[in-house]
């Protein structure tokens, strides 16, 4: 008898890892959940990194900004300087990126906003020159007669908060803070912004400033000048004991102009000079003395003026050789000087220049001074000195 046996399913471990394996159902959501735990993995470790480097990237940016905010402030601060400068112009609250944008070739929005779209405020010291001075202030032939103490000015801003409505009393306060820091007053107290927020760029506009004296003195008539470009002529006070002249101050660079005035009304140009010192001008004799950094010569003598007075003086008809002897008086001094500092750039070392100057240029200078008084070259008295 033949029994019919059915085979059996396989029931052993790997019979039915088998099974599984086949299922692609089963493959596919082992393999997501592979995948899901792996992502789960990685934004847990991105998670981690985020918030430590998070904190240090925002202040890597914030210091970033700031840095890029201080160099424009400086270079917005420079501009303006340099813009009064150029235009003997002194910009107002409402004008001075005009100004500046002209200067630069920067668009006046992008000067009066920063990065982060706050505004930057001009601030304008009224506790010195500017309590005197509006603004704007044009420069004119007479300059000002203020000495500009505190001709200060103040560019600030917020890359955080807002800041606080600020005026002109705020920038004696601003104007000795350190960097970070705020003054401990109002509006400072109350307003809820961080000091390292806050930048600003002081200018000094004092130091732009130049004194000038211009006088005349012992003239039949006024020495004239002219001031920038006003081609207008002006005419110099006379000095005296009872015209007690006071200085007059113009901007750095200004250019001064000084013509020589005769009394049948003719005007000639004496020089051009930029006012980059304090100077001093005196018409005397018809001649414009000094300089203008205001120097002195050596003796308080203005030699130019001297020789200048010499040469125009009412000649002696007499001397050696008539009108022409105060200019060969003149070539001689110069003859002998000119020789000398060849032997004095030399060391003092050269026997046969001081022969020369000794024996040759020296008798002829004295000489040449001697014929201005002429007949005899020598006083008749021959027991004088001669």
């Amino acid at each position: 008898m033949i029994t019919n046996r059915l085979a059996a399913p396989e029931s052993t471990e790997h019979g039915c890892l088998l099974a599984l394996e086949s299922n692609p159902v089963f493959l596919r959501r082992t393999k997501s959940g592979i995948v899901l735990i792996a992502w789960i993995g990685v934004l847990a470790v991105a998670a981690i990194l985020a918030a430590f480097l998070l904190p240090a990237l925002i202040r890597e940016i914030d210091f970033s900004v700031a840095r890029d905010e201080t160099a424009m402030l400086k270079r917005i601060g420079d501009a303006l300087q340099d813009a009064v400068q150029h235009n003997s112009y002194i910009p107002a609250q409402t004008n001075w990126a005009d100004l500046v944008s002209t200067e630069t070739g920067i668009a006046a929005v992008s000067l009066t906003n920063n990065a982060r779209h706050q505004p930057r405020v001009l601030l304008v010291d009224t506790n010195g020159w500017f309590s005197n001075v509006g603004l704007p202030y044009t420069q004119t032939y007479a300059g000002t007669t203020i000495l500009p103490l505190n001709a200060r000015m103040i560019v600030i801003t917020s890359l955080g908060q807002p800041l606080p409505q600020l005026d002109a009393s705020a920038v004696s306060a601003l104007w000795n803070v350190g960097e970070g820091n705020l003054p401990n007053a109002a509006p400072w107290t109350t307003w809820t912004g961080r000091a390292q927020d806050v930048k600003l760029q002081r200018i000094n506009l004092t130091p732009l400033f130049v004194s000038l004296y211009l006088t005349t003195y012992a003239s039949a008539t006024n020495g004239a000048y002219s001031i920038g470009a006003d081609p207008s002529l002006y005419l110099a006070p006379y000095a005296s004991p009872s015209n007690n002249l006071s200085p007059h101050f113009f901007l750095m660079g200004t250019v001064l102009k000084l013509y020589n005035t005769a009394t049948n009304g003719t005007v000639a140009l004496d020089s051009s000079q930029i006012l980059i010192r304090d100077g001093s001008f005196m018409y005397e004799n018809n001649v414009w003395k000094s300089s203008a950094a205001g120097g002195v010569m050596p003796g308080g003598v203005d030699i130019s003026g001297v020789v200048s007075a010499f040469l125009n003086a009412v000649p002696n008809t007499s001397a050696h050789f008539g009108v022409t002897q105060q200019r060969l008086v003149i070539q001689s001094m110069m003859s002998y000087m000119s020789n000398y500092m060849v032997w004095a750039d030399g060391g003092f070392t050269d026997s046969n220049m001081k022969t020369y100057l000794k024996n040759t240029l020296q008798p002829s200078m004295m000489a040449t001074v001697q014929d201005l008084f002429m007949g005899s070259y020598y006083p008749a008295n021959s027991s004088a000195c001669q």
